[in-house]
C-alpha cells in the first residue's frame, strides 16, 4: 500500500506544481524587486515534496514503532535484556532517497503581473514553471516515486527481518513451561499453544 501511495506521488507532477506555485506567491517580493529567484523556486519545490512525504512516512514511522514498543515489552516481560531500539529502526528511515532536480529552475519574473492579485501571479509561476521545467520535473518525480515506493518496500522488508530476529530469539527460552528443540521449533504445551 505504502509502495502505491510512493509510486502514485511521482505520477502527479501537475499537483505538486501547483502546490509549488501556491507557495511562491506566498514568497512573491511585495518591494521594487519583481522576481522569485530560481533558489527560491527550488526551495518551494523541495518543501512541497517534503511536505507531500511526511503522511506515508509517518505511517511508516507509527510502524515501525509500535513494532519495536511491542517488542520492548515482550522482552520486558520475558525478562529478557535484548530489546531494539528505535534507533535501530530510525537508521532504516535514514536511508530515505531524496529528491534533486538535475537543474535549477530558472528565476521567475513577476514583473507587474503582481497588482493583478495572486491568482494572476499563481497562474504565471505555473506557466513559467512548466514552460522552465515542466518535462525534466516530470521525469525526475517519476523516477523519485519509483526510487521511495521500493526504498518503501525494502523497508518494510528489513523491519519484518528485524522484528523476526527479535521474536526468534524470544521464542528460544528455556522456560520450565516449553522445552526447545531449537529457534523457531518449540514444543508448546496444549495449554500454553497460541
Amino acid at each position: 500500500m505504502l509502495s502505491r501511495e510512493f509510486r502514485e506521488f511521482g505520477e502527479k507532477p501537475n499537483i505538486v506544481l501547483n502546490l509549488v506555485a501556491d507557495q511562491a506567491v506566498l514568497r512573491t517580493p511585495t518591494g521594487r524587486a519583481k522576481r522569485i529567484s530560481s533558489l527560491e523556486v527550488s526551495e518551494c519545490i523541495h518543501n512541497v515534496i517534503w511536505q507531500l512525504e511526511q503522511r506515508p512516512i509517518e505511517q511508516l514511522r507509527t510502524t515501525g514503532d509500535h513494532a519495536i514498543d511491542s517488542l520492548q515489552q515482550i522482552a520486558k516481560e520475558l525478562g529478557k535484556t535484548d530489546a531494539p531500539s528505535r534507533g535501530e529502526f530510525e537508521m532504516l528511515l535514514r536511508e530515505m532517497p531524496r529528491f534533486e532536480l538535475a537543474t535549477l529552475p530558472a528565476e521567475i519574473i513577476i514583473g507587474r503581473w503582481k497588482i493583478l492579485g495572486d491568482r494572476i501571479v499563481r497562474s504565471r509561476i505555473r506557466a513559467s514553471l512548466q514552460e522552465g521545467i515542466g518535462s525534466l520535473f516530470e521525469k525526475e518525480l517519476h523516477l523519485y516515486g519509483l526510487a521511495l515506493s521500493q526504498w518503501s518496500e525494502q523497508i518494510v522488508r528489513k523491519l519484518e527481518a528485524l522484528v523476526n530476529s527479535y521474536a526468534d530469539a524470544y521464542r528460544c527460552t528455556d522456560s520450565p513451561d516449553q522445552r526447545n528443540f531449537g529457534c523457531g521449533h518449540q514444543y508448546w504445551p496444549a495449554s500454553k499453544r497460541p
